[in-house]
């Protein structure tokens, strides 16, 4: 890899330079543009409509004492410059979606950019450096990373990892010390934007390992390592302080709550890459989650899934395997690029919240596009008979053809919800959403069958079981609500990310058990209900109220003030005024 980035004549102008970028970058937005008027989807409402923590009023910089999801949950996800990035957006363009989409429309834009200039300083022919930025700026896979918008995550850590490399290349050239600061500040900033980044150190340092022999590998190695290595040090520490560890903690990963047992999450994980590599070649079944219902467990290595994605990584480490003894390092250095990217979110390594997810692609992705680039590169453009050139904007064609399609999945929550069904109509993710949507219509019976499905498919599925639990109530089923409620109210010590819905459980029990006559076990209900839900007004109304049917003024008083001082519902907070002034 001595010739890496030296290969293919410099371009004789700055227009001349610029052209390829600029063109992958208009492309790119051009395709995306339609979804800054999309609404808040998914996770979007809690980390971005709703989270407290990118309010105006909010410091920005004790953004970098707390995780990803603040008070949510403490499922051990640390990207403090992605939430930066929601509460600047926030202040300049308000609370909207629209200026939230358009920041990653623009932001998936100057990847595409990215991606051309950096395939060009590696060695890439100018059409074939064109190809990869276009690639990066049509293909379907990246569509979720851009119209989440907490897919931002992935698109600021593979623009600032990127950039990062892009600095590592120059300063690789000219052997000045200056650019390393920069290199290792922009790696870090992709690092603390999501930690898929670093993948990129392994990449950058395997490159330097096999490319250079003697003194030259060992000052490039020390250089690549203060770029790449110090950073990752840096982060690992600030991030073991803020979230009291490294890895996802236990109790919060996709395989603890999916029950896997033995060798299921390995077994699992290939299924699950082999898929990745699938909808990369042929994207038409797309989803915007693979949780259960849509990915089963793989629990046996004769399993079809299993097997399909032994051979087609087989054939991938094969493939990469015959281009570096043939000299084609370019085209391996962009395979090399996209598995060890794409491990530490693979589960393979270490198990994480998500079994598959095509925004986890966004990254990894990147580097099979400039591995298709260097193929064509390789055989010289120029060279390439018309046929060739027309294959391959046929590919771009129907790239961007379903990218455009994908685009209309994306336009609010429900067309979201329903567009996994679609495509799995057993995801229990989706057909809970969807419940809630129904619900909250007034749909009730819609709503049933689809908490129905979801507990058929996750019978442990806390939210499911509460909704259910609520149609019993509202329908006078007392006991049948209570019934239900036993399973959600059993954990002692439930995660931030559920301790809301187990919250509103206790003080749907609360309720049901008055309704009942059993006002002792009401206010023992209810009292778990103020634990878990303490910003909730009127959780601490229904127990000042119970309170003052027992008898206990002084207790119900204190619940009453703090039902005034929480004022989170407005009316809640009227009413215990009311109710406050009586007994005074």
């Amino acid at each position: 890899m001595d010739d890496l980035g030296t290969a293919g004549a410099p371009s004789s102008t700055p227009a001349h330079r610029l052209g390829p970028p600029v063109l992958a970058f208009a492309v790119a937005v051009l395709l995306a543009a339609g979804g800054v008027f999309h609404g808040f989807t998914g996770d979007d409402l809690a980390l971005v409509k709703k989270n407290p923590s990118i309010e105006p009023g909010r410091g920005l910089f004790s953004l970098f004492e707390e995780s990803y999801w603040g008070p949510y949950s403490d499922a051990g996800l640390y990207r403090p410059l992605t939430v930066l990035s929601f509460a600047v957006n926030r202040r300049l363009t308000g609370p909207g979606p629209a200026g939230f989409h358009l920041v990653n429309v623009l932001l998936h834009g100057l990847c595409a950019a990215l991606v051309t200039s950096l395939a060009a300083a590696v060695g890439l022919r100018r059409g074939a450096s064109l190809l990869a930025g276009l690639l990066v700026a049509v293909h379907p896979l990246h569509t979720e990373a851009v119209q989440s918008i907490v897919g931002r995550a992935e698109l600021l850590a593979a623009l600032l990892g990127l950039a990062a490399v892009r600095v590592h290349l120059v300063r690789r050239a000219r052997g000045q010390w200056g650019q390393t600061v920069l290199c290792g500040l922009l790696f870090l900033g992709g690092l603390l934007s999501k930690e898929s980044a670093v993948g990129i150190a392994g990449v950058v340092l395997v490159a330097e390992i096999l490319g250079h022999s003697g003194r030259v590998r060992g000052l490039r190695i020390a250089r690549a390592s203060f770029g790449f290595l110090v950073p990752l040090a840096v982060y690992l520490v600030v991030r073991a302080r803020v979230l009291g560890g490294v890895l996802v903690p236990e109790g919060h990963t996709y395989f603890e709550l999916a029950g896997a047992q033995g060798p299921e999450r390995i077994l699992t994980s290939i299924a699950a890459f082999g898929r990745g590599l699938g909808l990369v070649l042929f994207p038409i079944r797309l989803s915007a989650d693979y949780s259960l219902g849509s990915l089963p467990l793989v629990s046996s290595v004769t399993d079809p899934s299993f097997l399909r994605a032994s051979l087609l990584i087989l054939a991938l480490g094969g493939g990469l395997l015959a281009a570096y003894r043939g000299g084609l390092f370019r085209v391996a250095l962009g395979g090399l690029f996209f598995v060890a990217v794409l491990l530490p979110v693979s589960n393979l390594l270490v198990p994480i919240g998500v079994v598959m997810a095509e925004r986890l692609l966004y990254l990894p992705l990147i580097g099979l596009e400039v591995m298709a680039a260097a193929v064509v590169s390789e055989a010289g453009v120029g060279r390439l008979r018309r046929a060739g050139t027309a294959l391959l904007v046929m590919v771009l064609l129907l790239l961007s053809t379903r990218t455009a399609l994908r685009l209309g999945d994306w336009k609010d929550n429900e067309t979201v919800q329903r567009s996994i069904l679609r495509a799995y109509p057993q995801n229990s993710y989706a057909n809970y959403n969807l419940g809630v949507i129904h619900y909250v219509r007034g749909e009730r019976a819609e709503a049933r069958l689809r908490f129905e499905q979801a507990l058929r498919v996750r019978p442990g599925y806390e939210r499911a079981r509460y909704y259910q639990a609520l149609l019993l109530a509202e329908e006078g089923k007392i006991d049948e609500a209570l019934v239900r409620l036993v399973p959600l109210l059993s954990d002692e010590d439930p995660d931030r990310t559920i301790r809301p819905v187990i919250g509103r459980g206790f003080h749907l029990k609360g309720s049901l058990l008055l309704r009942k006559g059993s006002e002792q076990a009401a206010a023992l209900a209810l009292y778990r209900a103020t634990v878990l839900l303490p910003d909730d007004s009127t959780v601490w109304l229904d127990r000042g109220r119970v309170l003052l049917r027992l008898g206990e003024r002084a207790e119900a008083a204190v619940c009453l003030r703090k039902a005034v001082q929480v004022a989170s519902d407005a009316e809640a907070a009227k009413q215990a005024r009311a109710l406050l002034s009586d007994l005074e």
